[in-house]
């Protein structure tokens, strides 16, 4: 089954130091729509692009690639919707 993740993030005081960010990603069961986990990480000195790529990048490192199951090569790509227009179209187009 492929889950659903939602992923965010976020900059305050972006462009300017100091500042603080983070991102989250939640995790959703298809089926039931009910929230299987979630995972949120806080940064300092950082920017709002590198938390919008930061997320997508945890989803699939530690949600996406089930590569051996029972003897069979399976591979698992995550559904990951982001509100990030940079994100969407350097994971998808560029």
């Amino acid at each position: 089954m492929a889950y659903i993740y939602y992923v965010d993030g976020s900059c305050s005081n972006n462009g300017n130091f100091p500042n603080e960010g983070g991102f989250s990603v939640v995790k959703v069961d298809p089926s039931t729509g009910e929230v299987v986990d979630h995972y949120s990480k806080r940064s300092v000195n950082t920017t709002n692009n590198r938390e919008e790529i930061k997320a997508i990048l945890y989803s699939f490192l530690n949600y996406g690639v089930n590569i051996y199951n029972n003897s069979n090569f399976n591979i698992e790509i995550p559904i990951v919707y982001s509100d990030s227009n940079y994100c969407v179209q350097t994971f998808n187009e560029w």
